[in-house]
C-alpha cells in the first residue's frame, strides 16, 4: 500500500521497536517529487562553477538551506 500526502509517501515498512524487535509499520519518508524538487534546486545554484569561493564560503552559503530540509523532511517524523 502507497500514499502520498505534502511531500512524504507513505507505505509498510520494517521498524524495530523499543525491545530490538522487528515488525512492518506505515511509516513516511520524502516523496519521490519531493526528492526530485529538491535535486532540481541544488543543481539550480551551480556550485561548479563557483570556483572563486573556498570550500567553506559555499558551505556557509548552503549550510541554512540544507539544515532547514534535513529538520523539516528528516525530523518531523523521528517522535522528537
Amino acid at each position: 500500500m502507497l500514499a502520498s500526502f505534502l511531500g512524504y509517501t507513505f507505505r509498510t515498512r520494517s521498524a524495530i521497536d523499543r525491545y530490538g524487535e522487528g515488525f512492518s509499520s506505515f511509516l513516511p519518508s520524502m516523496s519521490d517529487k519531493a526528492q526530485k524538487a529538491i535535486r532540481e534546486e541544488i543543481r539550480s545554484w551551480r556550485i561548479q562553477l563557483r570556483v572563486n569561493k573556498s570550500l567553506k564560503d559555499i558551505a556557509n552559503m548552503l549550510n541554512s538551506k540544507i539544515q532547514g530540509w534535513i529538520k523539516l523532511k528528516c525530523t518531523q517524523w523521528s517522535g522528537h
